[in-house]
């Protein structure tokens, strides 16, 4: 793979990391925004 893709993939798991530490570090929060948005879970994810 070129360099290109490894760091795109390096910046998507750390974009998916970050998400679960916020899911997992305020459920309360998150509870919220996925009831508000449940039936747009990837601009919930893209709020974080």
């Amino acid at each position: 793979m070129s360099r290109g893709c490894i760091v795109c993939l390096i910046l998507l798991l750390a974009f998916l990391a970050h998400g679960v530490h916020v899911k997992l570090a305020r459920p309360d929060v998150w509870s919220i925004l996925r009831g508000v948005q449940e039936n747009q879970p990837v601009v919930t994810l893209f709020l974080y």
